[in-house]
């Protein structure tokens, strides 16, 4: 490994993504060549002097075009000092995350003064509140449907939650800002409570949020081989960091 990963280094990739993992104590930084499904390196902090050294030793910086990441500052600005003509896009998982969590916020809130059969009956079904419509079974769909007509809370809270999703779905940014704009004046006085996190993070990250529709990638392919990277220390004992990060790049890197 040492022989093979000397003077180790890469070429900036077109669709760049970053992110971390949290393993062997600590948080871990993470970045791949998203289109070609590769890992390009892992460092053994993610904080912005660790990341920026790493940055600024990599070739062809501009031929970065998209730069996908989640919602840490850090990230945004270390993209527009590096990859100046990189598109800045935050991943979509991280954003309807936050609406699910608004879900659960509202469901364990409503059922907290309910009876304790009330409480066990929308507990059984929390995954579910949590489920794209469409991905449930017809039973599970019943359930769901016979929940929420007992409980309009419920069932307005879990058509936010829809719709929000609804909106990666759409074309284009137009049509998607627009669809956001309602969808945030629909948002009732009873809901807002739990949906106004969903609503800050537009308000703060709208521009590379919508960027989403400008380009069209997701982090996905990191988050996967975050789990990859997982996997190997699972099955080892003991790797240090530098050990994990040579098995990491020599089985899914571009060596």
């Amino acid at each position: 490994a040492a022989e093979k990963l000397r003077d180790y280094s890469f070429y900036a990739p077109r669709v760049f993504g970053v992110d971390e993992n949290r393993i062997l104590g600590g948080d871990r930084f993470v970045c791949a060549d998203i289109e070609n499904g590769r890992l390009l390196e892992m460092l053994p902090a993610r904080d912005s002097e660790t990341v920026a050294a790493m940055f600024d030793r990599i070739e062809d910086r501009y031929d970065v075009e998209v730069f996908c990441q989640d919602m840490w500052r850090g990230y945004e600005t270390l993209a527009k000092r590096f990859f100046p003509k990189a598109l800045v896009v935050i991943d979509k998982f991280h954003v309807v995350r936050m609406a699910n969590d608004a879900m659960d916020a509202a469901r364990r809130a409503f059922a907290a003064p309910q009876t304790n059969e009330r409480r066990k009956k929308m507990r059984r079904q929390h995954r579910s509140f949590l489920s794209r419509w469409e991905g449930l079974d017809d039973e599970r769909q019943d359930k769901l449907a016979a929940i929420c007509a007992e409980f309009p809370f419920l069932q307005a809270a879990y058509t936010l939650k829809e719709r929000f999703f609804d909106l990666y779905d759409l074309q284009d940014r137009a049509t998607a800002e627009a669809a956001y704009l309602r969808w945030r004046d629909d948002v009732t006085p009873e809901l807002r409570p739990f949906f106004a996190p969903v609503m800050r993070i537009m308000k703060n990250w709208g521009v590379p949020i919508f960027n989403y529709y400008e380009a069209n990638y997701t982090n996905g392919l990191v988050e996967n081989l975050n789990g990859r990277i997982n996997e190997i220390n699972r099955r080892g004992y003991g790797y240090d960091f530098d050990t994990l990060r040579a098995k990491a790049l020599l089985r899914y890197g571009n060596l």
